[in-house]
Protein backbone atom coordinates (compact mmCIF):
# COMPACT_ATOMS: atom_id res chain seq x y z
CA UNK A 1 0.00 0.00 0.00
CA UNK A 2 1.71 3.23 -1.11
CA UNK A 3 1.92 6.11 1.32
CA UNK A 4 -0.44 8.88 0.36
CA UNK A 5 -1.67 12.04 2.00
CA UNK A 6 -5.36 11.66 2.76
CA UNK A 7 -6.00 14.96 4.55
CA UNK A 8 -4.37 18.36 4.81
CA UNK A 9 -5.79 20.59 7.54
CA UNK A 10 -6.65 24.09 6.37
CA UNK A 11 -6.57 25.90 9.70
CA UNK A 12 -5.93 29.63 9.53
CA UNK A 13 -4.35 31.46 12.48
CA UNK A 14 -4.05 35.25 12.46
CA UNK A 15 -2.20 37.17 15.15
CA UNK A 16 -4.23 40.22 16.14
CA UNK A 17 -2.04 41.69 18.93
CA UNK A 18 -0.17 40.36 21.92
CA UNK A 19 -1.45 36.86 22.71
CA UNK A 20 -4.78 37.40 20.86
CA UNK A 21 -5.25 35.13 17.82
CA UNK A 22 -8.18 34.67 15.42
CA UNK A 23 -8.63 31.04 14.37
CA UNK A 24 -10.62 29.69 11.43
CA UNK A 25 -11.21 25.94 11.22
CA UNK A 26 -12.25 24.03 8.11
CA UNK A 27 -15.96 23.20 7.81
CA UNK A 28 -16.94 25.47 10.74
CA UNK A 29 -16.54 28.67 8.75
CA UNK A 30 -16.75 30.86 11.84
CA UNK A 31 -13.82 32.54 13.50
CA UNK A 32 -13.05 32.18 17.18
CA UNK A 33 -10.40 33.77 19.34
CA UNK A 34 -7.72 32.36 21.59
CA UNK A 35 -5.65 34.39 23.97
CA UNK A 36 -4.80 34.12 27.64
CA UNK A 37 -6.74 34.29 30.84
CA UNK A 38 -5.47 35.48 34.21
CA UNK A 39 -3.54 32.37 35.28
CA UNK A 40 -1.73 31.97 31.96
CA UNK A 41 -1.20 35.72 31.51
CA UNK A 42 0.48 35.90 34.92
CA UNK A 43 2.69 32.92 34.08
CA UNK A 44 3.92 34.63 30.91
CA UNK A 45 4.48 37.93 32.70
CA UNK A 46 1.45 39.75 31.28
CA UNK A 47 -0.58 41.91 33.59
CA UNK A 48 -3.86 40.16 34.45
CA UNK A 49 -6.68 41.80 32.49
CA UNK A 50 -4.32 43.53 30.04
CA UNK A 51 -5.69 41.48 27.14
CA UNK A 52 -9.21 40.19 26.43
CA UNK A 53 -9.65 36.89 28.27
CA UNK A 54 -10.18 33.89 26.00
CA UNK A 55 -9.40 30.22 26.28
CA UNK A 56 -5.82 29.38 25.41
CA UNK A 57 -4.60 27.11 22.64
CA UNK A 58 -3.63 24.74 25.46
CA UNK A 59 -7.28 24.66 26.62
CA UNK A 60 -8.38 23.69 23.09
CA UNK A 61 -5.67 21.04 22.85
CA UNK A 62 -6.76 19.49 26.16
CA UNK A 63 -10.42 19.59 25.08
CA UNK A 64 -9.63 17.96 21.72
CA UNK A 65 -7.55 15.26 23.38
CA UNK A 66 -10.20 14.63 26.03
CA UNK A 67 -12.88 14.47 23.34
CA UNK A 68 -10.91 11.82 21.49
CA UNK A 69 -10.10 9.87 24.63
CA UNK A 70 -13.71 9.84 25.80
CA UNK A 71 -14.65 8.30 22.47
CA UNK A 72 -11.80 5.81 22.47
CA UNK A 73 -11.97 4.87 26.12
CA UNK A 74 -15.66 5.65 26.61
CA UNK A 75 -16.79 2.07 26.35
CA UNK A 76 -14.18 0.93 28.86
CA UNK A 77 -15.02 3.76 31.22
CA UNK A 78 -18.80 3.28 31.15
CA UNK A 79 -18.67 0.42 33.60
CA UNK A 80 -16.39 2.28 36.01
CA UNK A 81 -17.74 5.81 35.84
CA UNK A 82 -21.40 6.63 36.22
CA UNK A 83 -21.10 10.39 35.67
CA UNK A 84 -20.26 11.28 32.06
CA UNK A 85 -18.48 14.58 32.80
CA UNK A 86 -14.74 14.67 32.30
CA UNK A 87 -12.50 17.29 33.86
CA UNK A 88 -8.84 17.99 33.94
CA UNK A 89 -7.63 19.47 37.19
CA UNK A 90 -3.99 18.67 36.59
CA UNK A 91 -1.55 21.57 36.42
CA UNK A 92 -0.52 21.86 32.79
CA UNK A 93 2.06 24.57 33.23
CA UNK A 94 4.25 24.79 36.27
CA UNK A 95 7.39 26.61 37.16
CA UNK A 96 10.50 24.49 37.62
CA UNK A 97 11.54 23.89 41.21
CA UNK A 98 14.32 26.06 42.54
CA UNK A 99 17.72 24.36 42.26
CA UNK A 100 19.07 22.97 45.52
CA UNK A 101 21.50 25.25 47.35
CA UNK A 102 25.12 24.61 46.50
CA UNK A 103 27.70 24.19 49.17
CA UNK A 104 30.70 26.50 49.01
CA UNK A 105 33.79 24.82 47.69
CA UNK A 106 36.76 24.37 49.97
CA UNK A 107 39.64 26.79 49.34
Amino acid sequence: MPDQVVYVSKVHVERIRGPLRRITLPVEGENFFVSTHDEIATYYGHKAGAHPAHSTTLDYLVAATAGRLTGTLGGALEGAISQRVYRSDLPLISRPAAPPPTEPSAP
